[in-house]
């Protein structure tokens, strides 16, 4: 961690500073070796402060090392202060001929280079063996130098006359430099070591020259390089205490194994350099070499010997390891199927792996812009040339356009193609388009060469590039730029390049296939989608539902009905022209997307339900389906979606009518249709309550019978009408429930009226499925026996648009098995359709229902009237509404009347209330 000096060192420092300068003023006749020595103690205070830090753990260093730097730089703050006192106490004692003053330092300095020397030398703990190995070699090597020269200097024969300036200036000079060769070292990387080794070497320096200014006391340049050395060894500590305290150490990372500084940095040159002039300086001046020396010497030799042993063997493994690395690459590069390139600044091919010539025959020399689209080189160049420029640079290349085709290959199939495909280096899919475009063609579609601006560009980092290869072909590839050449930065680029041809293809013809059909060719809905917006002037969606296609299969067999399918939709392509786009959006569902107005799209909706309605004949079997349509304007500027989405609400609504119909979308669809959904979704939680409309006796004026009328009263759409109810509950399976609800309650209601009317009937409306149901007729007996009712008591009535359809014999069966239990039978609604008189003939019906609509035409309704009073039939005037109508029916013959005029559909205690009070009425 990094930081300035706290205020823990700052204070002290100061205080020192201020009792220096008190001292002056109170010594003002203080020698100048007195002030240099003065001057060195201060570094005590910072001394203290970080052996403080690195015994209460707070050295971001090692403990180790901050206290042997701390020591190293509290020794020479004593032997400052020694010098200093001795310099104004005992100036001219000499010791071996050495003053006093310059003797105290000069002993220190052998011991400082003790402390701060192991400090600086101390190899790392991460680092490998044979790392800390060499490094303590290194150390050790360093120390049998330097004592050996100390002790020629000293303690050998002739070493008491060298003098202490002489001594001072070889061993510090040595300890120095070699602290200082440390501390460059380790600039790549031992962070705290940049400051550490400098400071050391400053602190060493210092000390050497504070010695060498007190050796000459007389001389007043001496004095001033003493006073300037214990200035240099002030500051010194504060580099040893910001290297050692406050930065953390070695937080770079370590360098390959065998690849550190130190396994050739020049750490012993000094060391042994200067022993070899000591030793040569010694014998010159008459000295001998004595046996320790010998030993101290051999020492050396023997640690430099093995050090070099050492780096011997760690080069070895380096160069093994390098070796090993290398045939990996090898290995991985012949094998590789991308391209590895290096460029040159004219960006031409300097290098390439092996892959280049194997898969596309590139020859060496070339430039890229021989080998890009011509639509692509200016892009190609400019983004190459501004990564040479930069080669950190991460260059934004634009939209991707990864997806074009190869030159030459066409669109993607319309609608009906059947897709082929053949991928390989140059090659394109092909395809066989049926009628209409391409519903992944057109404007905005990925097909062509890609070039212009941003064409030849792909994700960030990513050139999307076509390039000719050595045979001729264009191959689709994507160029990846890592930077430049490490032996050549700023003058190459590496360049991958992989082969992505074949799947480009495959994209193409996967592109293609998600908009088709895989069963009929057609375009599927997505494709239909598209094609709508690449085609502006289109003028109507036509959409066709195939009824019975699921019956085909369950009675033929799937085979059979996908047989079915694809013809219905060579069919569908048959009808249309080739601006049209036939399509199928759903399981049984078609559409077309075509040109025509309004008009002709109504006829060739038509032409198309009636040639999708004719008989299929496939695999000796004959299959016949329905069909309905739904048209939707393509009004300019509606989506495709929402034209689609109204041609199905179309289809849906003219898929309750007959087969055949052809339908419009209208808005009101729209309503009817929710409201529809909402009935459908609400529907199995309803609560059906039961409403009655009296059937009055005309000559009598009483009541003879009543009607019940189920109704749902729906809490945000009001009331729905018995016939809509009813229908509803037919299609979603509910009709049993409603049915057998309707009969027990009003059974149960009719035979409690019945004591004050005992004539009175009770008629439902029935489905023809509820006849041909034994469940109904079961219900429907249990209801007149659990509440003993006679069978005559009951009615079952059906519309005449029941006895209109093709299953009306099964009809008549029904109602003749019920009246001959003795259940009564009607018609109901007669005169709303084209009912043919004569086949009332064959209907075994009691009551017949004329509707109100008959009333407008007198001669009609007396005719009605006459022919049912023939056939046995009673006749019920339905809807009399006024005492006109009233009039034209009794005029008629009708001896029965049902509308709001004679009595509203009303609740169970309305019609109670009513029965009673006409039983008052006939009371006498």
């Amino acid at each position: 961690m990094a930081g300035g000096p706290p205020l823990r060192l700052i204070v002290p420092a100061l205080l020192a500073t201020v009792a220096l300068i008190h001292a002056f003023v109170l010594f003002p006749g203080l020698s100048a070796a007195g002030v240099a020595g003065l001057l060195t103690a201060t570094s005590a205070v910072t001394a203290v402060v970080m052996a403080r830090a690195a015994l209460s753990g707070r050295a971001a260093g090692p403990r180790a090392r901050a206290l042997a730097l701390a020591g190293g730089l509290g020794l020479t703050a004593m032997a400052g202060a020694a010098s200093g006192i001795a310099a104004e106490v005992a100036p001219g004692v000499l010791v071996d001929g050495v003053p006093l003053p310059a003797e105290i330092p000069l002993v220190s300095l052998f011991f400082v280079a003790a402390l701060h020397l192991p400090a600086i030398l101390r190899p790392p703990q991460h680092r490998s063996g044979l790392a800390q190995l060499r490094t303590a070699l290194d150390v050790l090597g360093v120390w049998a130098c330097l004592l050996f020269s100390a002790w020629l200097l000293l303690f050998s024969n002739g070493g008491e006359q060298r003098g202490a300036t002489i001594t001072a200036l070889v061993f510090g000079g040595g300890a120095a430099t070699t602290a200082g060769v440390a501390g460059v070292h380790a600039i790549r990387h031992r962070t705290a070591l940049q400051w550490c080794g400098p400071a050391a070497a400053l602190s060493l320096l210092g000390l050497t020259a504070l010695v060498i200014g007190l050796d000459y006391p007389h001389v007043p340049n001496a004095a001033i390089a003493a006073v300037v050395a214990a200035v240099a060894i002030n500051v010194a500590g504060g580099l040893l205490w910001y290297g050692s305290v406050r930065l953390c150490p070695d937080l770079a990372p370590l360098p390959s194994p065998g690849s550190e500084p130190s396994a050739s940095f020049p750490l012993l040159t000094v060391p042994i350099l200067g022993s070899a002039l000591i030793t040569v300086y010694h014998l010159l001046n008459g000295g001998d070499v004595d046996a320790p020396a010998i030993m101290l010497g051999a020492l050396g030799v023997a640690a430099v010997a093995a050090r070099e042993f050492v780096s011997a063997v760690a080069l070895r493994r380096q160069a093994g390891h390098l070796t090993d690395q290398g045939n990996r690459l090898r290995s991985l590069m012949f094998g590789a199927a991308d391209v590895a390139m290096v460029l040159d600044a004219n960006l031409a091919v300097r290098w390439q792996s092996p892959a280049a010539f194997r898969q596309f025959e590139l020859p060496l020399g070339r430039s890229v812009a021989l080998l890009v689209d011509p639509g692509q080189v200016d892009d190609v160049h400019a983004t190459l040339t501004a990564r040479l420029a930069d080669p950190g640079a991460a260059t934004d290349l634009g939209p991707a356009s990864g997806s074009s085709p190869a030159p030459g290959s066409s669109p993607t199939s319309g609608p009906g193609s059947s897709p082929t495909s053949t991928s390989g280096p140059g090659s394109s899919p092909t395809s066989t388009s049926g009628p209409g475009p391409s519903p992944t063609s057109g404007p905005g579609s990925t097909s062509g060469s890609g070039s212009g601006s941003g064409g030849a560009f792909g994700s960030v980092g990513v050139l999307a590039v076509r390039l000719r290869d050595g045979f001729g072909r264009w191959r689709e590839t994507e160029w990846t730029i890592s930077g430049a050449d490490p032996a050549e930065p700023g003058r190459t680029l590496v360049v991958h390049i992989r082969d992505v041809s074949q799947a480009r293809d495959l994209e193409q013809a996967l592109r293609q296939q998600t908009h088709l059909d895989r069963h009929t060719g057609l375009a599927n809905g997505e494709g239909l989608l598209r094609a709508a917006e690449l085609i502006p002037d289109a003028a109507a969606m036509i959409v066709i539902e195939l009824g019975g296609l699921t019956a085909v299969g369950d009675v033929h067999g799937r085979e059979l009905a996908e047989s079915v399918l694809v013809e219905a939709a060579r069919r569908l392509r048959g009808g249309v022209t080739a601006a049209d786009v036939p399509a199928r959006v759903g399981e049984s569902r078609l559409a077309v997307l075509t040109h025509c107005g309004a008009v002709r799209a109504q006829l060739l909706a038509g032409q198309l339900v009636n040639a999708l309605s004719a008989p299929y004949t496939a695999a000796g079997a004959v299959a016949h389906l329905s069909a309905w349509a739904g048209l939707a304007d393509m009004a300019a500027g509606e989506p495709a979606a929402e034209v689609l989405r109204r041609s199905q609400l179309a289809l849906r609504s003219v898929r309750s009518g007959p087969p055949g119909a052809v339908e419009w979308y209208e808005p009101e669809m729209e309503t009817r249709l929710l409201r529809r959904s909402t009935l459908e979704q609400d529907l199995p939680g309803a609560v059906i309550d039961l409403d009655f409309q009296v059937v009055v006796d005309l000559p009598g004026r009483r009541p003879a019978g009543v009607e019940v009328l189920p109704v749902w009263r729906h809490p945000v759409l009001g009331p729905v009408p018995a016939g809509e109810l009813l229908a509803l509950a037919e299609e979603l399976g509910a009709l049993s429930r409603i049915s057998d609800h309707v009969l027990r309650t009003s059974c149960r209601l009719l035979a409690g009226w019945r004591r004050l009317h005992p004539g009175l009937w009770l008629a439902v409306d029935v489905r023809p499925r509820q006849l041909a149901d034994p469940a109904f007729q079961a219900s429907l007996h249990t209801a007149l026996e659990t509440h003993g009712l006679p069978p005559a008591a009951l009615v079952v009535e059906v519309s005449e648009d029941d006895v209109r359809q093709p299953g009306v014999d099964e009809v008549a069966a029904s109602l003749g098995r019920l009246r001959a239990e003795g259940v009564r039978t009607a018609v109901g609604d007669f005169g709303t359709g084209p009912t043919s008189l004569s086949r009332l003939r064959i209907l075994p019906v009691d009551l017949l229902k004329i509707d109100q609509e008959v009333f407008d035409e007198p001669a009609v309704l007396e005719v009605a009237v006459t022919v049912g009073h023939r056939l046995g039939m009673e006749v019920i005037a339905h809807g009399v509404a006024d005492l006109a109508e009233l009039n034209i029916a009794e005029t008629a013959g009708c001896r029965l009347a049902q509308g709001g005029l004679l009595g509203r559909p009303m609740p169970a205690e309305r019609l109670e209330a009513f029965l009673e009070q006409h039983h008052d009425a006939r009371q006498p």
